[in-house]
C-alpha cells in the first residue's frame, strides 16, 4: 500500500523532526491538515477534492446541528456519507479504465482508505448529535480525518481523543516507542504476510484450490490449509497496519486506540471479537448493536444489524454478507449456551481448566477462520467448495450420493 511505502515512513520520520522541532504547537494542528492534506491530493487529486468538499460539507452540517438542527440534518450527512464510501468502493470498477485510458495511475482517481474516512465521519457526526463533541473546528476536523498515520487503514480513533492528544508535549519515550512498533509492523507485513504467507496462500494453496474447485473436488487437507492460513493472513495483515500506525501516531504524540488485543487466544466467539479489529467492532457496537437494541429490545437483531453492517463496511458483496451471518450466528449460539447449557454442563461434567482453555481456543479460532475463508475466496461457489472439501463432502462417494 502507498501510505506504507519506505519513501513514505522516511518522509513520516523527516515530518516528525520538524513537527517537534520547529512548528509552534499552537500550529500543529493546522500543519498536521495542511501536510496531511497535501500528501494525499498528490496521490489522489481527483479524490482529495471530492474529500475537501465532502469534509467541508460535514462540518457545516454538524454546526447546524450543534444550533439545535432538526435530526433530519444527522440523516442527511450520514446518506451523503454512505453515498460517497458506495461510489469509492466501485471506483475501482468504473474508473479504473478510464483512469487507464487517459494515462494516469489508478491512485490518482481510486480512493484509499474510504472506509474509514466515512466511518470516522459518521463517528463524528453521532458524537456531535449526543452531545459528547462539544467543541468542533474545521481545522481539527480536516486534521482528524486526514491525519496520515490513520488515513487508509485505521484504527478508528475517535475525535475528542485525537484532539485530546494534539496538546500533548514532547515524551521521549512515547517517541522511540514508535519506531519499535514500526518496526514490529515492518517485520509482520514484509516478511510474514509479503514473504511467506503470499507464497503459501496466494502461491500455493489458492491456484491449487481453484483447479480442483472446477471439479467440485478440493480435498480437506488443502480446504483447511486455505481456511486456517486465511485467518493467519487477515489477522497479520491488520495488525501489521496498525502497528505502523500506532507507531507513526506515536512520533507526532498521537495514542492511536489499540486495533488487535491477542484475539487468537480467545476462549470464545464473543470474547474474540472484543478482541479483533477493536476500533470497528467498538463502533459497531456503539452505532448500530445499540441503537437496533433500543428500537426492537432483541439482543439476537441487534448483534445481526451490526455483523452485517460489519460486512458491508467491506465490500458490498454476498460473499461479505455471509461472512457477517456466520460470525453473527456463532455469538449468538454461544449467548445461548452460555445460559442454557455451560452452567448445567459444569456440574455434571468436571474438565480440568487448561484442557477447558485449550478446547475454547481452538473451537474459537476454527470458527473464526470458516468466516475468513469466504473474504478470501475468488467467489461464493469457490467459498462452498472450499467448506465441502473442509466437512469431506467433496470426495466421489459424496458427490455420487448428492
Amino acid at each position: 500500500m502507498i501510505f506504507f511505502s519506505e519513501e513514505y515512513i522516511v518522509g513520516m520520520v523527516m515530518g516528525s523532526v520538524i513537527f517537534w522541532a520547529v512548528v509552534p504547537s499552537q500550529l500543529r494542528i493546522p500543519f498536521i491538515a495542511l501536510t496531511s492534506t497535501l500528501s494525499v491530493g498528490l496521490i489522489q487529486p481527483v479524490f482529495t477534492g471530492i474529500l475537501i468538499v465532502l469534509i467541508a460539507f460535514v462540518y457545516f452540517g454538524t454546526v447546524q446541528i450543534q444550533k439545535g438542527g432538526k435530526l433530519a440534518w444527522v440523516f442527511s450527512i450520514i446518506l451523503v456519507i454512505a453515498a460517497t464510501l458506495l461510489l469509492g468502493k466501485y471506483m475501482l470498477v468504473y474508473f479504473a479504465p478510464i483512469a487507464s485510458a487517459g494515462g494516469f495511475e489508478q491512485n490518482y482517481i481510486i480512493p484509499l482508505g474510504i472506509s474509514y474516512l466515512t466511518i470516522k465521519m459518521i463517528d463524528f457526526v453521532i458524537s456531535v448529535k449526543q452531545g459528547s463533541i462539544k467543541q468542533i473546528n474545521f481545522t481539527s476536523f480536516l486534521a482528524y480525518i486526514t491525519f496520515l498515520p490513520t488515513f487508509s487503514a485505521g484504527p478508528i480513533e475517535r475525535y475528542a481523543k485525537f484532539t485530546e492528544d494534539a496538546k500533548q508535549a514532547f515524551i521521549v519515550k512515547r517517541y522511540f516507542t514508535g519506531f519499535q512498533r514500526i518496526i514490529i509492523g515492518f517485520f509482520k507485513k514484509v516478511v510474514l504476510v509479503d514473504g511467506i504467507l503470499d507464497s503459501l496462500l496466494l502461491g500455493k494453496v489458492k491456484p491449487y484450490i481453484v483447479a480442483h474447485a472446477v471439479w467440485k473436488d478440493v480435498p480437506p487437507e488443502a480446504a483447511f490449509a486455505f481456511i486456517f492460513l486465511s485467518l493467519l493472513y487477515a489477522y497479520l495483515d491488520l495488525s501489521a497496519y496498525a502497528d505502523i500506525a500506532i507507531g507513526l501516531g506515536q512520533l507526532y504524540g498521537f495514542q492511536t486506540c489499540e486495533n488487535m488485543d491477542y484475539p487468537l487466544s480467545s476462549q470464545n466467539i464473543s470474547e474474540f471479537w472484543k478482541r479483533w479489529h477493536i476500533s470497528l467492532s467498538m463502533w459497531c457496537r456503539n452505532n448500530v448493536y445499540f441503537p437496533i437494541l433500543g428500537l426492537t429490545r432483541s439482543n439476537t437483531m441487534g448483534i445481526y444489524a451490526a455483523f452485517v453492517i460489519m460486512g458491508l463496511w467491506h465490500f458490498v458483496s454476498i460473499k461479505f454478507i455471509i461472512w457477517g451471518l456466520w460470525q453473527a450466528t456463532g455469538i449468538v449460539i454461544y449467548s445461548w449456551w452460555t445460559k442454557n447449557i455451560k452452567k448445567r454442563l459444569a456440574k455434571t461434567l468436571s474438565v480440568p481448566p487448561l484442557a477447558g482453555k485449550m478446547m475454547g481456543i481452538s473451537l474459537t479460532v476454527t470458527f473464526a477462520a470458516f468466516g475468513y475463508s469466504f473474504m478470501m475466496a475468488d467467489s461464493l461457489d469457490q467459498a462452498f467448495q472450499i467448506l465441502r472439501g473442509a466437512l469431506f463432502l467433496n470426495r466421489p462417494l459424496f458427490d455420487m450420493v448428492l
